[in-house]
């Protein structure tokens, strides 16, 4: 919550500045710097298995956080750029394609399979965020997802 309030100033401070020399990109910063360490939990989804999933980004080292509480209690840490896997299986990369102050899109490389797509969107007040999934073949995921407050990375 503190990193709301946090926000809530720079944005203030964004909207009563008269310098308009200024670029709102670098005084926000990035996705990664604006939502460091906050944990979003699946609140919506297109596809029941992805409910309550948790997701927390964070922007040193550049990377994120995924919890599936079902059917395993699983906690994936993934780190940009890193590979996956091993060396005579599959293995998978995800790198940041494209990011602003408001989303982030990855790119997904898996051994064997086209490459896949996947967006993050933070709304214009920041309390939801929307994830899509572009597998390429027409097929588009949705998920909607909730700040959760008081809540780590990986736990319920």
């Amino acid at each position: 919550m503190k990193k709301l309030s946090y926000l809530f100033l720079a944005l203030l401070i964004v909207a009563c500045s008269s310098d308009d020399s200024n670029n709102d990109n670098d005084l926000m910063g990035s996705f990664l710097d604006i939502y460091n360490g906050v944990v979003w939990k699946v609140s919506q989804s297109d596809d029941v298995g992805h409910l309550n999933d948790k997701i927390t980004f964070f922007n040193n080292p550049e990377s994120y956080i995924v919890y599936y509480p079902a059917p395993d209690d699983l906690c994936v840490t993934v780190v940009f750029g890193e590979t996956y896997g091993e060396a005579d299986e599959e293995q998978v990369t995800i790198t940041i394609h494209n990011e602003s102050e408001n989303s982030i899109t990855f790119k997904q490389q898996e051994t064997g399979e086209d490459d896949t797509y996947f967006s993050f969107t933070a709304n214009s007040n920041g309390n939801s965020l929307i994830k899509e999934i572009d597998y390429g073949n027409g097929d588009i995921v949705e998920d909607v997802l909730v700040i959760e407050t008081n809540s780590s990375s990986c736990s319920n």
